[in-house]
């Protein structure tokens, strides 16, 4: 691992795969999404075999998803 600034940098794959350091996030997998791929199953099935194996090696996991909020009317005078 090599030091710059404060901050440790992974060198090898190993280093940067370390459970301790690594995160595993998994972005937007909600039904209105998923609806729009045509492959979705695949995806799915990709997914849940990557959590597995994240979960197997104690990594910390993360789900997130994309909201979009409605922008308030402009006003008008």
């Amino acid at each position: 691992m090599e030091h710059l600034h404060g901050l440790s940098v992974p060198r090898t794959l190993e280093e940067a795969c370390d459970p301790t350091r690594l995160a595993l996030v998994v972005y937007d997998m909600q039904a209105g999404i998923l609806g729009q791929i045509a492959d979705r199953d695949r995806v799915v099935a990709q997914v849940v075999r990557t959590l597995a194996a994240a979960r197997a090696a104690g990594v910390r996991t993360v789900f997130m998803r994309h909201v979009t909020l409605r922008r308030r009317p402009s006003s008008t005078r």
